[in-house]
């Protein structure tokens, strides 16, 4: 449903590696949570309650039987979970953020030709892949101050680790860096990633990750917890320098289950509103981008600027001014009463004609470059120079 209004936010806290930056500067990125996306049976009614936290049985090779519907909505890259051995505990590391051993892969998701094989199918469709990596933490199933550091590879001494302590104030740097995240029952050790040994460690198995299974793109989770002289040379083993933030994202506006729900049970649908709605979203980046560079600007490149908020209204515009895409998205919810919301500085220069892409609603910039824009039912609006739209057929042009 629509009132899970998707928008696109400034990815943080993380990096991304393997193909440049500007390479995966136009890609759309689909974040997948493994476990919970597509099985290898294939199956759309095996059970998975949301308050469950052990796995469910999503695979690599279920995603590769549903890339279809992945590019279908306009994605040309994914995100996957983190790829490596987990802790034993079943209810602890569906998602992939509790590693015990590095080297080796979660056979929960598949074996090596299974993520081989998506590399390639990904490839074959000129899509790119993009895996999560942990190098800030593993994990144990206990107390924190009984932690068998033995059971961690290739970490398996005390001396690799920080001592014992909890974040306890965000705002103080040394703790972030040097304490545990979780909890005295069921820790993640947090590594001394300024050990030479520990960075050694890090850089070879991240080069041999990335070359022995075609990977494009790193995603470093943790980011903020690590220090800033980890990465360049965690960088160059990727095989590229390191790119911070700039990767759009869908994300759905709505309150997150306690734990994910599996995709599978939707049947994947492809007539689905919210379907149609990220595909029309995608479309809508892709047109903007090409509009844009056939005047010899970047979409790509211009940063996106946040022109009018409130409680509940956000506007931000991203593009040249002649080639502007002005997005206004609220969290009001689809059963919100119809209102009109004046934005004073648009983005867009005076007197501009421009189409609200979702509605095909035409309207005219004020005098001041100023915008009146009507919310309906909650839904989020898109707006663009209708001089750019012809031969487009957007909107009937």
């Amino acid at each position: 449903m629509l009132h899970r209004i998707l928008y696109y936010l400034m990815l943080f806290s993380s990096i991304t590696y393997a193909a440049t930056s500007t390479q995966w500067r136009s890609r759309s990125i689909y974040q997948i949570l493994t476990d919970r996306f597509a099985r290898t049976d294939g199956s759309t009614t095996a059970p998975c309650d949301p308050g469950y936290e052990g796995f469910c049985g999503g695979t690599w090779a279920g995603i590769t039987q549903k890339l279809d519907y992945i590019q279908g909505m306009g994605f040309d890259a994914i995100w996957i979970s983190p790829v490596v051995e987990q802790v034993s505990n079943p209810t602890r590391a569906y998602h992939g953020y509790c590693a015990k051993n590095i080297y080796s892969l979660n056979d929960k998701f598949g074996n090596k030709d299974d993520l081989k094989t998506l590399a390639k199918a990904l490839h074959d469709r000129d899509m790119y892949l993009m895996v999560d990596v942990v190098p800030n933490h593993m994990a144990f199933d206990g107390n924190a101050t009984t932690t068998d550091y033995s059971t961690f590879y290739p970490f398996n001494d005390r001396s690799f680790f920080h001592n014992v302590c909890f974040i306890t104030d965000w705002t103080n740097v040394t703790q972030i860096q040097r304490c545990w995240l979780g909890g005295e029952i069921n820790p993640l050790p947090d590594l001394d990633t300024t050990l030479p040994e520990v960075r050694t460690e890090w850089n070879t198995w991240i080069k041999s990750l990335v070359a022995n299974y075609s990977i494009d793109g790193i995603r470093v989770d943790t980011a903020q917890n690590i220090e800033e002289s980890f990465f360049p040379a965690f960088g160059k083993a990727a095989g590229s320098l390191r790119s911070r933030g700039g990767c759009q994202l869908l994300h759905a506006v709505a309150k997150t289950p306690f734990n994910r729900e599996a995709i599978w049970l939707s049947g994947y649908n492809t007539d689905g509103e919210l379907y149609k709605f990220i595909k029309k979203l995608n479309a809508i980046r892709k047109m903007a981008i090409i509009k844009a560079t056939s005047i010899v600007t970047s979409f790509l490149t211009s940063k996106a600027t946040v022109v009018y908020y409130d409680a509940h209204n956000v506007a931000f515009a991203k593009g040249p001014e002649s080639a502007m895409v002005l997005t206004v998205i609220n969290n009001n919810g689809a059963k919100a009463v119809n209102y009109t919301l004046q934005i004073a500085t648009s983005g867009f220069a005076p007197l501009t004609e421009v189409v609200e892409l979702l509605t095909c609603t035409r309207t005219t910039v004020g005098l001041l470059g100023n915008l009146t824009a009507t919310v309906t039912a909650g839904r989020p609006m898109v707006f663009y120079p209708y001089s750019l739209l012809g031969g487009t057929s957007w909107c009937g042009l």
